[in-house]
């Protein structure tokens, strides 16, 4: 199977839905998957966005046969570049839609040819001759070649475009709107026609000249680029350029395949665009209020549902506590979304709970979780697709995100394009309700960790790491209840504390403290209750076993305390005296109080009987 990865960033859903469009439409009948790898505005400074950018890292350079990029922007171009270019030094072929990148062929709309086109249009149909251009920034290649075709087509035409009635902008709403009012100042805001550069800018450039009191086109016309959804909805609709961008991916996606099979090509793929004529210039009559309203109020009922939908989705998400009941509301939002099947893919790291430490990129182990099936993977065996997706699924597109928030990154998600789906900004808003549900799951973890620290510095013995008082009140009832009362309880006292502190320093009983806590540790269960009592007391409790057996114990921390005065050199002797009882329920009415008093006396007496033979 040919495999074909293709890197997005999306600013518009409309603008990459209908590449991923063409691009479907060239695989058809061939044996080619495509991997949709995208993030949204990756070329943002902040951290959130850099994060979004790291999914561009999870490809594998050897994994595919040629490489689609579809950029938005130049600053996106500038966020990938380097990690494009391993892929062209290996001899991948690369083709960029819209954006010229060195060493990847290029492919995307004519922009020379169909600007020029459009100011033809307003030259010779409406008469301009004073024209002002509203353009994007000054590098950015889309917007040299439309500035070069607006002067070159009024050079052949007999028109001096005056130079302080070009400016450059953001390509954004608000620096339509900015535009206008630099033009004011200058007395040049009402000529016959303003050129933007795209339509945000028109529809802003318009915004402001109708607030000042202006009409368009009656005063003045304006013209767009890109022909975008809010160009065509707003009033006046702005007159501009369709990309055709459908057959953008689908000519870019055939020349791609060619290459894959013949070698490189440096010859662009061109694709003219269309003139969208429409009221902001005039040549289209106002249109029927009546059947927009009506429009609105439909659009308007969908949006709210989907709306709707949306905030369930979010809500049932990120009110779990746990990842397991995450999981659960995660196939009910699939399900509300219409989703056949998406997989979730998270770093193994994410449920270590170190919020604190940045986690970059992904890791290579990584889990799998889906409606049917989950698991765990290795993306260096495996690649990005866990084995059981890859082996069922049998669609050409998959789209994959990530999942991040703040400075960590979670994961991604692999799903089945849905052209629907994507272009309606629900996939968008579903990954930023799993990303947000996870960050809160995360939290928890870290906070649940953070809690079981502070229990173990609450209940442990700091010196020994054996259980302290307050851990013999949190735990030894609940294991005497369990065993029924059936239990042995060992009580150890070790001898001569006092004496080694005096002689030898309270740094050598110390040492003396944790030779104890190491013999009870090898002699006794970890399943055991193993307490330091305070100072130089020690308890055991287990459970129920025979006299011989408890013996056998006690032998073993007498021979380990020998062997760790030997081989530590101590110049004194680590000892114990080693009391103990058994309850068999025999006695029933025991108390776990009264079975301690008993195993401290035995103890006691032990203790006595030694310094008799000593003295």
């Amino acid at each position: 199977m040919q495999k074909i990865l293709m890197f997005s960033t999306t600013w518009d859903n409309k603008y990459t839905s209908e590449l991923i469009d063409g691009v479907e439409e060239a695989v058809i009948g061939t044996n080619t998957e495509v991997h949709v790898v995208n993030a949204f505005e990756s070329a943002q400074t902040s951290s959130y966005y850099q994060k979004e950018g790291e999914i561009f890292l999870l490809p594998d350079v050897d994994s595919y046969d040629g490489i689609i990029l579809a950029l938005n922007g130049n600053d996106s171009v500038r966020a990938v570049e380097g990690i494009v270019r391993p892929y062209i030094e290996a001899g991948k072929p690369v083709i960029s839609i819209d954006q010229e990148i060195e060493g990847a062929t290029f492919c995307g709309i004519d922009n020379y040819s169909s600007m020029y086109k459009l100011v033809e249009h307003m030259v010779i149909d409406h008469k301009a001759k004073v024209i002002n251009y509203v353009g994007g920034p000054e590098d950015h290649q889309e917007n040299i070649s439309r500035l070069r075709a607006l002067k070159d087509c009024l050079d052949a035409h007999g028109i001096e475009l005056d130079p302080k009635r070009v400016r450059n902008y953001r390509f954004l709403r608000a620096d339509g709107q900015l535009a206008y009012e630099d033009f004011k100042r200058m007395g040049m805001e009402a000529p016959d026609v303003v050129i933007c550069a795209n339509d945000y800018m028109a529809v802003g450039y318009i915004e402001a000249a109708m607030r000042d009191g202006h009409d368009v086109p009656n005063d003045f016309a304006v013209t767009g680029f890109d022909n975008v959804n809010i160009g065509q909805t707003f009033y006046p609709s702005v007159t501009s350029i369709n990309r055709n961008r459908h057959k953008a991916g689908l000519e870019a996606t055939k020349r791609l395949m060619q290459m894959i099979k013949n070698g490189p090509s440096e010859k662009p793929v061109l694709i003219q665009g269309r003139i969208k004529l429409n009221e902001s210039c005039g040549c289209r009559s106002r249109r029927d209020y009546r059947a927009d309203y009506q429009d609105m109020i439909l659009l308007n009922e969908f949006n709210q549902n989907m709306s709707n939908i949306q905030e369930y989705v979010r809500n049932n998400l990120c009110s779990k506590n746990s990842f397991e009941g995450f999981m659960l509301d995660f196939g009910e939002g699939c399900e509300a979304f219409k989703i056949e099947e998406m997989a979730i893919c998270i770093n193994r790291s994410f449920f270590d709970g170190m919020i604190e430490k940045e986690q970059k990129g992904f890791t290579d182990s990584m889990n799998y979780y889906s409606s049917n099936v989950s698991g765990n993977f290795k993306r260096s065996e495996e690649g990005i697709f866990p084995v059981y997706w890859n082996s069922k699924n049998e669609s050409k597109i998959f789209i994959l995100s990530p999942l991040h928030f703040g400075s960590q990154s979670f994961g991604y998600t692999i799903s089945e394009y849905d052209e629907t789906f994507f272009r309606s900004g629900n996939y968008r808003t579903f990954m930023n309700s799993i990303s947000l549900a996870l960050e809160n799951i995360s939290q928890r973890i870290a906070i649940n960790g953070v809690n079981l620290k502070l229990q173990k510095l609450y209940v442990r013995d700091s010196l020994t790491d054996l259980l302290n008082r307050f851990g013999y009140a949190a735990y030894a009832g609940h294991f005497f209840e369990k065993n029924f009362g059936r239990v042995y309880i060992v009580y150890i006292d070790l001898d001569d504390l006092k004496k080694i502190n005096d002689k030898y320093g309270h740094a050598m009983g110390d040492v003396a403290l944790k030779g104890i806590a190491a013999a009870i540790c090898t002699a006794f269960a970890d399943t055991d209750i193993r307490v330091r009592m305070g100072g130089d007391e020690f308890l055991v409790m287990g459970a129920f076993i025979s006299d011989e057996d408890v013996k056998s114990r006690i032998a073993t921390l007498d021979r380990f305390l020998e062997n760790y005065t030997h081989d530590n050199q101590l110049e004194f002797a680590v000892s114990a005296s080693v009391g103990f009882v058994i309850n068999n329920s025999a006695e029933e009415s025991t108390s776990l109080e009264e079975l301690v008093k008993r195993a401290d006396n035995c103890m006691y007496e032990i203790k006595q009987k030694k310094k008799k033979v000593r003295e």
